[in-house]
């Protein structure tokens, strides 16, 4: 979050109206292993914003929770394709769901 609010990221859990933020942002890193379960905090997203984010980061093994309650049009698509290590499907909080 502090890559788009800077010093006012802790104050800030809303991705509406950035669409593709973080898209493709660990795209193919096969060095990630864990992910904070907490990395994630945005509560409500925007279109495509975390669309294949770890795709292809084949040695993660854990992934973060996905707390956001508001998800938008492929808000998660592809976001964890290729992630054959993964032990355990990442938390989904969401109670809005767009396509």
């Amino acid at each position: 979050m502090s890559m788009l609010f800077g010093d006012n990221a802790n104050t800030n859990y809303s991705l509406s109206g950035y669409d593709y933020a973080f898209y493709r942002l660990f795209y193919n890193n096969t060095y990630i292993r864990k992910v904070s379960k907490d990395f994630l905090p945005a509560m409500a997203l925007s279109n495509n914003c975390y669309s294949n984010m770890f795709r292809g980061c084949s040695n993660m093994t854990e992934a973060p929770d996905l707390p956001a309650l508001t998800v938008t049009s492929y808000a998660y698509y592809m976001m964890f394709y290729g992630c054959g290590s993964l032990t355990d499907a990442p938390n989904i909080m969401a109670t809005t769901l767009g396509y």
